[in-house]
């Protein structure tokens, strides 16, 4: 095991069972690439480009031809922003 390993492991230490299923969550979705196995050995640009961050993995947000900035004034007034 790697110092950097100890070191991870020492930090963790003592966490609830709730936080560390929280923290190995937001590393199988958000750190590891999609398809780890398959980007073992590539290069760091190569496994840059098959990575995706984020829980959506490329889900659209908005339907298409949806203006999002259409309510834009409407939001301001809310806030109280000229």
């Amino acid at each position: 095991m790697s110092t950097l390993q100890m070191e991870f492991m020492k930090t963790i230490e003592g966490l609830s069972d709730d936080t560390m299923r929280m923290l190995l969550e937001v590393v199988r979705q958000v750190v590891l690439p999609l398809d780890h196995k398959k980007n073992v050995g590539a290069s760091s640009e190569q496994q840059s480009k098959l990575r995706r961050l984020g829980s959506l993995k490329g889900q659209k947000l908005i339907s298409e031809g949806y203006d999002i900035d259409e309510s834009n004034d409407e939001i301001a007034k809310m806030f109280g922003v000229d």
